[in-house]
This record gives C-alpha cells, sequence and structure tokens, in this order.
C-alpha cells in the first residue's frame, strides 16, 4: 500500500536523518542539526511504518496464517540487508582490528545484534523496528477490543 500523501513526510525524515549524520561527521553548521536530531527522522518513519501496519492489518480478523504473512514480509523488507551489514562489519573487525567504513560489531556484541537485543551507532533502529514487529500481533489481537481498528481515511 502505497500513501503519496505521506511521500513528503518519508522525504522530511530521510533529510532529517541525512543532515543530522552529515553535521555529526563534519561539524557543519556547528552542529545545530546533529547530535540527535536524526533521531526525530527515524522516530517519524517508526510512526509512518505503525501507521502503515495498522492500515494494511488492523482491520482484518488475526489468523495464524495472517501473522505469519506479516512476519514473513515484514523480516524479508529489513533482516537480510541488516545481517548482511553486520556480518561484514563483524568480519572487517575480526579480519583489520577496525570496521570503518561499517559499523563496529565485535566478539562483545555480536549476539545482541544477531538477536536483535541491540545495535552498535545506527545500527540500533533494526533491533528496535524488529522487536516492534514481534510485538504487533498482540496489538492486533487486542485491536478489536479496545477499538484500534483503523478506519478508512
Amino acid at each position: 500500500m502505497h500513501y503519496r500523501s505521506l511521500d513528503g513526510l518519508r522525504g522530511l525524515a530521510a533529510y532529517t536523518v541525512v543532515v543530522s549524520h552529515f553535521s555529526n561527521a563534519t561539524g557543519i553548521f556547528g552542529g545545530l542539526l546533529g547530535e540527535g536530531a536524526g533521531q526525530v527522522g527515524v522516530l517519524l518513519f517508526f510512526v509512518l511504518s505503525g501507521f502503515l501496519m495498522g492500515r494494511l492489518y488492523l482491520d482484518q480478523p488475526l489468523s495464524g496464517a495472517g501473522v505469519a504473512t506479516f512476519l514473513r514480509r515484514r523480516f524479508a523488507r529489513v533482516v537480510p540487508l541488516y545481517l548482511i551489514v553486520v556480518l561484514a562489519s563483524f568480519a572487517a573487525m575480526s579480519w583489520f582490528g577496525r570496521s570503518w567504513p561499517l559499523f563496529r560489531v565485535d566478539r562483545t556484541n555480536l549476539g545482541a545484534h544477531l538477536l536483535f537485543l541491540d545495535g552498535a551507532g545506527i545500527l540500533w533502529t533494526v533491533p528496535t523496528e524488529v522487536q516492534f514487529y514481534l510485538l504487533f500481533p498482540l496489538l492486533w489481537l487486542a485491536a478489536p477490543l479496545t477499538g484500534l481498528i483503523v478506519q478508512p481515511i
């Protein structure tokens, strides 16, 4: 499902994240847009994702097949690339003793990354997202009981 009306918000979120990371790395604008401003963009992405997941699923009856489809689609979107980055970062740390230009993933935090418990640097977003995916079926179950059904726009 694609809402063209949300494209501007997606663009704003992406722009905020990119400018924040650039500002943090270069000190441009005196770090004005860095130091956590990118987290606002990430949180906007999370809100948009939650809204769209609600629109797609909460008005459907909960079923094992529905939950399996939901989890398969969500994991397929996020997990493969995340695992490639985590494992490449780990390999770089193991072989070269440094992770640049990737992320600091070593023996002390590899398990947390692979179990989606925590993420180094900007990788923190993916475990948070996956944890929400795992909790979403509970919202789906509760939706008819609480009036959380998302009405058409």
